[in-house]
Parts: C-alpha cells; sequence; structure tokens
C-alpha cells in the first residue's frame, strides 16, 4: 500500500492534535507551578516617608523579616538616591540636574510566598503596612497577576477546544482516506476472500500502515517539543524554575502512544465493516 496524498493529508492532521493536545496537557500540569512562580516574582512594594532616620527603617525591616510569608532572599532596600541611578541606567540618560531635588522616596521592595496571596491575605497585610508611621504608600501589582493567570486559563481552554475539533477532523480524514484506499483496493480484496484469506490477514497491511502514521505523527510531535523546550530553555531563565521533565517526557511518551491509537482503532473498525459490506455496496 502507497504512501498517498491522502494519507499524508491525515499524517499532518493528526500530527497538529497530537501538538495541540500536547501543548494543552503540559500547559494543564504546569499551569498550577507557573501561577506559584508568577505570584512569588511579583513585587511587593513599600514607598517610605522622607526624613526617617535609620533607627525607624531598622525596626520596620526587622519587623517585616520575622514574618513568615516573606521570602528572605527576596528582600531589598532601595534608597532614592540608588533608585534614581536605576531610572537614568534605564532610561539610558540623566533625568534631573544636578540643582533638582531627588522626588523619589525610599522604597523596600520584597516577594511574597505563593500560598499567602492565593489565601487573598493582600489586601489586609497592605492595610497594616499603611498604618506604620514609617510607611506612605504600599502596592502589590495583584491585578496584574490575576490578569496573567486569566490569560494563561483561557489559553488552555482555547487549546482544548481547538485540540477537540482537531481530533474531529482527524477522525474524519482518516475514515475517508481509507475509504478510498479499500474502494481503490477491492479488486484485490476480492481475490483475497476467494483464495480464502482470513480478515486478519486482509486487515494487516492496513494496520500497518495506520501504525506508521500513528508513529511517525507521535515521533515528530516528540522532536518538535523537544527542539521547543530547549529553546525555551535557552532563552528564558525561569523557564527550569517552573518545567517539570519528568510530567513532561511522559505527556510525550504519552502523545506516541495516542497516535497509535487513533489510526489503529478506527482503521480497524472501518476495515473490519468493508469485509462484512455485501459486494453491491462496495462499489457505491
Amino acid at each position: 500500500m502507497k504512501f498517498r496524498p491522502g494519507t499524508i493529508l491525515t499524517l499532518i492532521s493528526l500530527t497538529i492534535t497530537l501538538f495541540l493536545i500536547g501543548f494543552y496537557l503540559i500547559l494543564a500540569t504546569h499551569l498550577n507551578k507557573l501561577e506559584d512562580l508568577v505570584n512569588e516574582k511579583t513585587p511587593f512594594v513599600l514607598e517610605l516617608k522622607d526624613s526617617l532616620v535609620q533607627q525607624d527603617i531598622l525596626v520596620l525591616e526587622q519587623l517585616l523579616q520575622s514574618r513568615p510569608y516573606l521570602i528572605a532572599s527576596s528582600y531589598e532596600y532601595i534608597p532614592k538616591e540608588k533608585g534614581l541611578k536605576l531610572l537614568e541606567k534605564e532610561f539610558g540618560q540623566q533625568i534631573l540636574s544636578d540643582t533638582t531635588n531627588n522626588p523619589l522616596n525610599d522604597v523596600i521592595r520584597f516577594n511574597l510566598q505563593s500560598d499567602f496571596i492565593t489565601s487573598g491575605k493582600v489586601n489586609g497585610l497592605i492595610g497594616e503596612l499603611l498604618k506604620m508611621p514609617q510607611v506612605r504608600y504600599a502596592y502589590f501589582e495583584e491585578q496584574q497577576v490575576s490578569s496573567l493567570k486569566s490569560n494563561l486559563k483561557n489559553l488552555n481552554l482555547i487549546l482544548l477546544i481547538s485540540g477537540l475539533i482537531f481530533i474531529g477532523i482527524s477522525i474524519v480524514l482518516i475514515y475517508n482516506n481509507l475509504k478510498l484506499i479499500l474502494r481503490s483496493d477491492r479488486q484485490m480484496l476480492k481475490t483475497m476472500e476467494l483464495v480464502g484469506a482470513s480478515p486478519g490477514f486482509i486487515k494487516l497491511p492496513y494496520i500497518k500502515k495506520s501504525i506508521q502514521i500513528g508513529l511517525l505523527a507521535g515521533s515528530i510531535n516528540f522532536v518538535v517539543y523537544i527542539v521547543l523546550f530547549i529553546y525555551l530553555n535557552w532563552q528564558m531563565d525561569i523557564f527550569a524554575q517552573f518545567f517539570d521533565l519528568s510530567i513532561t517526557i511522559f505527556i510525550l511518551i504519552f502523545l506516541i502512544f495516542a497516535g497509535l491509537f487513533f489510526p489503529l482503532v478506527f482503521s480497524n473498525v472501518l476495515i473490519n465493516r468493508y469485509i462484512k459490506m455485501s459486494e453491491s455496496k462496495r462499489f457505491l
């Protein structure tokens, strides 16, 4: 049985289907880790009041660093002079003249543990800190975090719907492609039946071809995903922080088996139906 144009179209459709299913599964299994990472990478910022003495700042620092929900390694005190230099470095030019007073405030910046953020206690923390005499303003980009998490969930839903659509397309293509092949081979199949060939012997070459298509589609996806992960790991420093290799390898192996399952099952069902079909219906 030749590798015909219809078979190539079936291979392309099945490959896209497996890719979308794989992307959905990988994103779904990593979504919680990704949310935790986004939460813990989003800084909580305190702007301090002017004219604070060093002792006032030390008291506030000790209070903050004693809190269990604060990630200690993320704590950073940024005097307004350093803040101005950081801004000038970012913009690539001097912002204020030498005679202009620095309008910035001293800042304390730190990150919170993800469990604390998801528990909804951030607003309470903001209210508590604003009551402290050293603090002028406190804010956390919770809206931005929520928006990002919502977008990730929407993307996951889109991938699921797209995957289901392509599963339907793949089923139709596998069915029609195999139907055309069987119709073109009907004289050969009739001859094999006349000489007493068993249904299993008749189905064997078609089953083999289905296995080849599924294995090739799964293998293509395996290679594409490995290349994609290597590229993302090279381009994104945070990629390795939420990427779970063992789960991902399991999903990629599952895609190979899924690639074998779809064409194999539908091919077997359709060929069985064709073998049992009357001679008159085969020519319709």
